[in-house]
């Protein structure tokens, strides 16, 4: 996503953030709410990596977490400062365990949590689990 000089990569012309975001976001102000995609966030991962027929997979992806389990999501982001985004009408998607963006992209440190980790994960496991699951 980054060129050698840190900057936003482009192809044609256009950024590089356009393959999922409708708009470039700003990384210094913009947040989960904020950012605008040009799809459903699964799937916008389903085109470039294929289903993982897994029971994680069946039992999270698009599935829409209780109230209480919303309120210990947001709890628990906040004491780990961590970001676990949800995609519209708060359900549960690849981006929610998986930073897919590269080091350096976003720079608000919430949301900048597990770019270039092991598998992108936001948190190591078993504490990336324990956000929403007490």
């Amino acid at each position: 996503m980054l060129d050698g000089e840190g900057k936003i990569m482009e192809i044609n012309g256009k950024s590089v953030c356009l393959i999922c975001h409708t708009e470039t976001p700003n990384a210094e102000t913009d947040r989960t709410k904020d950012v605008i995609f040009r799809a459903d966030v699964a799937f916008l991962c389903w085109r470039c990596h294929s289903l993982m027929v897994t029971p994680m997979l069946n039992e999270h992806v698009l599935a829409r977490p209780s109230m209480g389990m919303l309120r210990t999501i947001e709890k628990n982001g906040r004491e780990l400062k961590a970001t676990i985004p949800l995609v519209p009408r708060d359900r549960i998607t690849c981006s929610a365990c998986h930073n897919p963006h590269q080091g350096g992209v976003i720079v608000y440190e919430p949301s900048m949590k597990g770019a270039d980790a092991l598998h992108r994960l936001r948190l190591p496991s078993p504490a990336l689990c324990l956000v929403c699951h007490e």
